[in-house]
Order: structure tokens, then sequence, then C-alpha cells
């Protein structure tokens, strides 16, 4: 029999690998052989397998009629042909909310598609450690939160009933949120209007999208990014919203409770409403809390206003008055207050006191009048330092003891209405005393001026007679009287101030009465006259100077009498004198007390000496030049002081000096003084010009022979002008006035070359410089000789002058170019020998190398004619 093949193979899903497994069945003996032929031709080599269990991986989906043959021991096969599907795998995909944010829930929406099979399971695996698998018939649809910034790979895996699988992965950056906040002013002027200003911030990115909420009912958004609003109703608090969006579509959201403050609605209280008072406005803020008054304006109602923030005013007439005042607080916003005051009247003040004496007392009679309801308190103060207050409705009238003494006191009464206005009264008490001290005398005198003193003392109507007199004058002088000197006559030795005293007694034998009376007088200081003056010179005004000493008070007037009927009133005058007569000159000065005080001289002008300074001239040529200057009046003076202009002053008692100066123009002048110190003066202006700069250069710097052109460049320059002339003396006879000239030595040797250049001043200076002309090097050498010992022309050699001969060479060569001679001494020649030996006839060519007075080489060649 046949056998009876049969196979079977596993779940079959794209791209995974099918396993088979032989099932066939033989009645009689082993199956040996198996042949499979998976039907995938695309699979090539790989389509037929002869393993019992083989696998395969199918290179598409689809059916696929799979071919087992088997053959057995016996030699029997057979087959079996069996469809095989391959499942196509599902298509996994998915989308995410755009906006990738740090703590945002993020949707993921399965858009994945199932083909041969439906989908059994949906694994998210998000790329931060998290996952989650949902199975049908749940919706595969999620969302995920990432709690960290970063770079994450978010897969789908898709799983079918049949077990096939696919998976998509997507790559999602997580993105920092924005960062919500507002601020919000409520500084205008108008009550609810509120205007907000977004502070946010992106991280990385910007904001570009706000919604605000005002939370207040009905339509109060705005996605404006600073809006504002206004809230109907003040004084109360909101809590606003900002939600804000970034680029990346990443939100937050921020609230804060904010406070809309009421209008602004101002006040003011006053103080001191009593007629006469200052009244002190200060401005209240009712609303809202926490305002302030900066600035005010006040109009008080009688006509008068203020811009002070706490204002003041003074009425001058009781009653009602109707006060505005226009506040503005720290934001600028103005409120009105307006409202009446009352100004009341004080109490008008009046009493009485009649004068008593002794011992009796002082009768207070109070007649003042309320202009109020009623008076509700006096006060009283007796001037003695005692005081009294009485509290209505107790009587006013009082009654007070001074005791025995006399005098003026000063009682003051203190009324209080019922409106709390207060007025007060001084008013003066004359006490008398059981006895009257006094005294009259001049209080304001001048040091040195006598003080009369007049008593006036007397007893008390019915005392007793006085019985001493004590005077203190105050300066010392004390001394007591049984009997009335009516008139003391004093004089004070120093200035100041000093309190007389008068001190009266009357003595009954119980009762010692006593009376004081002082006075105080003052001592003005008197000035002390002085004054100094030039010496008195006939033609020159003399100058005055006051040296009048003022203790304790300046000058006020001076007056000066020169003696010749001429005055002055200034402090230092100066006055020319017209001979050389005696004067007296007299100074009177008055100080601010109107003391006065004189002082004179005697002055007899004196003839000035003669002044005539001379010198050798007055215009010079050098750098510095010593001078001979002299004073030739030919009259004699005390002393000559030398002002040389230079800073230098030198005083002589002889009329002659020397002096160095530099260069420059300077201003000499001479002060002669008489033995009365009489000036007068003379002024020489001296001149020196600095000389000229010489100098020069020449080329060569040595010339090496007659008639060799020698080039002078001029390198001088002037010092206090410009150069105009130059002379060139080239020290042989011949020069030139040219500025850079040539010149041509006729013969060697040393020459003196001098250049004198000449500014425009005048000035002249000198420069001369020695150049040699060397002699030209020069040679003879002959073109034939004859040596046959005839003693002529038997040698050859050069004749030359003005070389070195210590570097000299000769040398002599034959027609094929052989040295036959050679010498470094100038005074050997060729005597026509080579070795010892004649040379022939001919011609031979010579060579000298010399060295001139330069040190420059010089060769010379040539040929010459050796003759038999």
């Amino acid at each position: 029999p046949l056998p009876m093949p049969d196979f079977a193979y596993d779940t079959v899903c794209f791209g995974d690998t099918t396993h088979f497994t032989d099932m066939t069945l033989i009645p009689y003996g082993e199956i040996n052989s198996w042949y499979w032929t998976f039907g995938d031709p695309m699979s090539g080599v790989y389509d037929t397998s002869s393993l019992q269990n083989p696998t395969h991986k199918f290179t598409h989906p689809g059916i696929f009629m799979v071919t087992l043959m088997a053959g057995d021991t016996n030699g029997c096969a057979a087959f079996v042909t069996l469809p095989v599907k391959v499942d196509s795998l599902p298509v996994p995909n998915f989308q995410h909310t755009p906006a990738t944010c740090q703590n945002t829930a993020i949707a993921f929406t399965d858009q994945s598609l199932a083909t041969d099979n439906p989908i059994l399971s949906w694994t998210w695996r998000f790329g931060d450690g998290s996952d989650t698998t949902i199975y049908a018939p749940n919706s595969p649809n999620v969302e995920h939160i990432y709690t960290n910034l970063g770079i994450y790979s978010a897969t789908l895996i898709t799983t079918d009933i049949r077990g096939c699988t696919d998976s998509v992965s997507h790559i999602l950056e997580i993105y920092p949120l924005p960062m919500a906040s507002f601020t919000y002013k409520d500084t205008t002027c108008t009550a609810g209007l509120i205007y907000f200003k977004d502070l946010s911030s992106g991280v990385g990115t910007n904001v570009n999208s706000w919604l605000w909420d005002f939370n207040y009912p009905g339509q109060s958004f705005s996605t404006q990014k600073n809006p504002y609003y206004f809230y109907p109703i003040t004084n109360a608090s909101y809590t606003v919203m900002l939600a804000i969006t970034d680029e990346r579509g990443c939100r937050d959201t921020v609230f804060d409770t904010i406070y809309v403050k009421p209008g602004l609605v101002v006040d003011f209280a006053l103080q001191n409403n009593c007629l006469g008072d200052t009244v002190i406005f200060t401005p209240i803020v009712t609303q809202p809390i926490g305002d302030t008054i900066l600035q005010a304006e006040w109009t008080f109602g009688d006509g008068q206003t203020s811009t002070n923030l706490i204002g003041t005013h003074i009425y001058s007439n009781p009653g009602m008055y109707y006060v505005q005042m226009k506040g503005w607080n720290q934001n600028g916003c103005l409120a009105i207050a307006f409202k009446p005051i009352i100004v009341d009247a004080p109490p008008l003040v009046a009493f009485s006191a009649p004068p008593a004496g002794c011992l009796d007392p002082t009768i207070f009679t109070d007649f003042s009048q309320p202009n109020s309801d009623s008076i509700v308190s006096w006060y009283w103060q007796f001037g003695d330092g005692s005081d009294t207050i009485i509290f209505a409705p107790g009587s006013p009238n009082v009654i007070h003891n001074y005791g025995e003494e006399g005098g003026i006191y000063q009682a003051t009464l203190t009324v209080t209405n019922s409106n709390g206005c207060s007025a007060t009264l001084n008013q003066e008490v004359i006490r008398y005393s059981c006895l009257q001290a006094g005294f009259n005398a001049n209080t304001l005198v001048c040091s040195g001026q006598p003080v009369t003193i007049i008593d006036m003392s007397a007893a008390g109507s019915g005392a007793v007679n006085i019985t001493n007199w004590f005077w203190d004058l105050g300066d010392g002088t004390q001394f007591n009287s049984p009997t009335r000197i009516d008139t003391i006559v004093h004089t004070y030795s120093q200035h100041g101030t000093y309190t007389i005293r008068q001190i009266i007694t009357a003595n009954t034998g119980s009762i010692l009465y006593m009376d004081t009376a002082e006075v105080s007088i003052t001592v003005y200081p008197g000035p002390v006259a002085s004054f100094i003056h030039t010496p008195g010179c006939l033609g020159v005004p003399v100058v005055f100077k006051d040296q009048t000493a003022t203790p304790g008070a300046p000058l006020t007037q001076w007056f000066w009498n020169f003696g010749d009927g001429t005055f002055s009133t200034v402090q230092n005058p100066v006055h020319q004198f017209a001979d050389t007569s005696k004067y007296l000159v007299i100074l009177s000065v008055t100080n601010t007390f109107g003391c006065t005080d004189t002082a004179s001289a005697l002055i007899k002008p004196a003839v000035l000496p003669g002044a005539l300074l001379t010198a050798p001239g007055n215009v010079f040529c050098a750098d510095t030049l010593t001078l001979t200057l002299s004073e030739n009046s030919n009259q004699q003076a005390d002393r000559y002081v030398w002002n040389f202009g230079d800073g230098t002053i030198l005083e002589t008692d002889i009329p002659q000096i020397r002096h160095t100066f530099a260069s420059g123009t300077w201003d000499v002048i001479l002060t002669v003084y008489s033995n009365a110190e009489c000036p007068n003066s003379d002024t020489l202006q001296l001149t020196l010009h600095s000389l000229p700069v010489v100098d020069f250069t020449f080329k060569p710097d040595s010339i090496k022979a007659r008639f060799e052109e020698a080039r002078f460049l001029d390198a001088s320059f002037g010092t206090s002008s410009p150069i105009t002339q130059w002379h060139w003396d080239f020290g042989d006879g011949h020069d030139t006035l040219a500025t850079n000239p040539t010149h041509i030595f006729a013969d060697t040797g040393n020459y003196t070359v001098a250049l004198t250049v000449t500014d425009q001043n005048g000035c002249s200076n000198t420069l001369m410089k020695n150049i040699r002309v060397y002699p030209e090097l020069r040679f003879f050498i002959p073109n034939a000789f004859s040596p046959n010992h005839n003693g002529r022309n038997d040698i050859f050699k050069p004749m030359g002058k003005y070389f070195k001969p210590d570097r000299y060479l000769f040398q002599i060569y034959n027609r094929w170019g052989e040295l036959i001679f050679e010498t470094t001494d100038p005074e050997q020649g060729w005597d026509g020998t080579f070795k010892g030996v004649e040379s022939p006839v001919g011609v031979y060519i010579w060579v000298v190398t010399v060295y001139d007075m330069f040190n420059d080489k010089e060769y010379y060649k040539g040929s010459v004619l050796l003759l038999r």
C-alpha cells in the first residue's frame, strides 16, 4: 500500500517563519524520503525542501499550495497538497496632539488598519518607561503625561486575532511649559478701570496667545496681550485668570486676586476756628484706603486761596464760610471737598485795676464780653509770679496783695468763651511804694565825657522822711549820703555799659522802708585819630592813609584840613602841595556813636632828585652782554634802585652799575631817592638781538685733486630774525655772497673756509672749517728701453708721485703671458733679464698696481719695447 502523506503547520503571519510538521502514515515499512514544494516560486531555491520537518518564510501574504511527497522503504510514494494561508500584518499608525508639553496630557489616537484579520490588541509604549495595552472592543486611544523634558520614542504595537503583529514609532520632544504671570495697575483716575500687563515668558520660544477672564458676570474676556477692563462695581475683589499658549502650543494658566479700588473721595479737618487764630486745614482721604493727597488747592470762602498741602488761613471776620479743597492723590487724580465752616468770635477782654500804694491791695474788676453764649473761665496773671483761674459760675473779680514794694506790674487776663475761643489782655498795674527812688542821667556819652546825675527820689504821701541815699555808679564807685545830693558829675575811664543804682531808706524805728532805682548808661568808645603819609615831595601828590584806632565802633566821617585852604572828606585822600612851605595837616574823625577825635602832622614838601638813565647804546647783537648803566643828571641822590626788567632789582648808593643781559627786549627802570625819600625815575629800553646760528657742510669731504669742484651747503638759521646775507671766504683769496656756492681750488693744500651770516636785525656770526686739497696720483712710464749696459736707458721702471710706497706692485709679462719680473719696491726697475738671462728684443706687457693717498686702488697696464 501507498503511504498516506499529511502535515501540519503553525499560525502563519507574513514575515514570520512557518514551521511544517510531517504527519505521514504508512501501514508497512518506514518513510525514508520527503520532498516539499511550498508554492512560493519568488523564494527561489528556498521554494523546496527534503527535510522531514522544514521551515519556510513566505515572500508575501496570500494562499500558497504546499505539496508534500513522501516515499517509503518499499519504493512507494504519495503526495498531498494543502493550502497554507499567510496572513497580512495589521498596519499600525497613530497621531498625537501637536503640542507636546511637559506635565500636559498628550492624546494618542490610533489610526491603524486591519488587513486580513481584526485587530485584537494595541500596546502603547511611551518611551519614558511606562506602557499600556488595550484589548478590543475597548477604544485604543489613550492620553499620557510626560513629567520630564526630553526626546522620547512613542511606539504602537498592534496584534490581530491570529497573533500577527507590527509596530510603528514616532519621535516626540517634550517642551517646557511657558510661565504665565501678570500684573495690574489702577493708577488711572477712572474708578474701576484696571490696566493689565502680561509678564509671561516662554522657555526657548515666544508666547503668542493670551486668554483673560476678568471674573465679572457677562462678557469679561479678552485675547489681547495687555488689555484693560472696566469693573462697574468697585471696592471689590476679583479673581482674574490668564491662560497663555506659546508657539509650540504649550499652555500655562495663572490666577490672581485683584482689588478694584473705589473712586477718590476727599474731606478735610480743621483746627483753631476762632477769629484771629490761624485756622489749619488738613486734607483727608476717605476712600480708597491707603491713598494720600500730595497736592491741594484751597478756596477759603473769603476770596483768599492757597496752594499749600496743609492750608492755613486767618479770617478777618467771624461767621460761616464755604471752604473748597481740590486734592490730587499720588496718581494725579482729582477730588473735591466742599463744606461750610464757622469762624467763632473770641471774647472781648476788659478789666480795671486802679493804682494802690504801700500795703493796700489792688482790686481787679472784669468787664469782658463773651461774644457767644457765655464766658466759661478767667485766668488772671498778676505780673509778680502769682496767678489764679476762675471757672463759671464763679465771680471773675479778684483782690491781690502785692506787698510794700512799689512798681509797675504787667497783669494779664485770659478769657475763654463757650465756643472755646480765647482772648488775652495785658495791662499795667501801678503800685506806689512807701518810698519812691529815682534819678535822671544822660544815658549816652562818649569815652572821656562826664555823666550828670540828678536825684529825683521822694517819700510817698504820708510816709516818713528819707534818712539815707546810697549810690553805686557801676564802675566800683559807691558812697552813702545822709542828705540829698541834687547833682552828681562822674567821668568813666573805660567805655562800656554801666548800671547806676540808687537805694533810699527811711527808718521810723519800727519799720524800715526801702526803695531802689536803676538806670543803665552807655559810654561809647571814642576813636583815636592817627594817619600816615608818603614823603612830601614837590610836584608829587602826597598819599594820606587813615590809621585811626576804632575800638568798638567803625568810623563814619573823615575831615581833612591840608593847611593850604583845601579840604577832603574821603578816608584816604591824595593831595599835591603847591610849594615847599610848611603845612599843618589835621584829620578829624567821627564814629557811629558820634564820638570824635583829631590828629595832625607838619609837612614841608622837598624838591625831587634828578634822574637820567644812560647806557652805551640801545640795540646790541649778542646772546648775552654785560653793560654799564649810569645816572647822569649830575644831581646828588641818597640811593638808586635799578630794575633791569628781567626780574632782577638791585639797590646802590652810587649812580653806576654793571649788569649782564640775555637776548631780548628789556625795559630798565631807575628810581632815584633823595634823602627825604622823594623819588624820581627814568626808563631806558635795551634790545639784545640773539646771534644767528651759523653752520655749513661741504662735499666731498676731502678733495683729491686740483680743479675738483667742492659744493658748500649752508645749514645756518636765524634765532630772532631771518638770515638775509651770506659771505663765504674760501681761504684762497676768493669769496662769494651765494647761499650754497661751489668752488674749485687751484692748488693743493689746507684751506680755512669761513662763512659769515647776517640776519634781518643786522647781527652777524662766523664759522670757520678746514678743507684739504690732496695732490693727484701721477705716473710717467716710458714705452721703450735698451738694456745694453751703456748706462743710458738700461732700466725700465715707472716714475710717479702721490701714492703710498708701501702698497706698490710692478709686474712684467712676455708675449706668452708668462710673469718674468715682479717687485714691490718703487725704486727697483726691470733690467731686461729673466732668471739671469737677457730677454730677447720685443714687446712686453707691464702692470702697475698702487694705492693713492686716499687709500683708493689704482690699476695701470701698458706695453714697452725692449731694444738692444
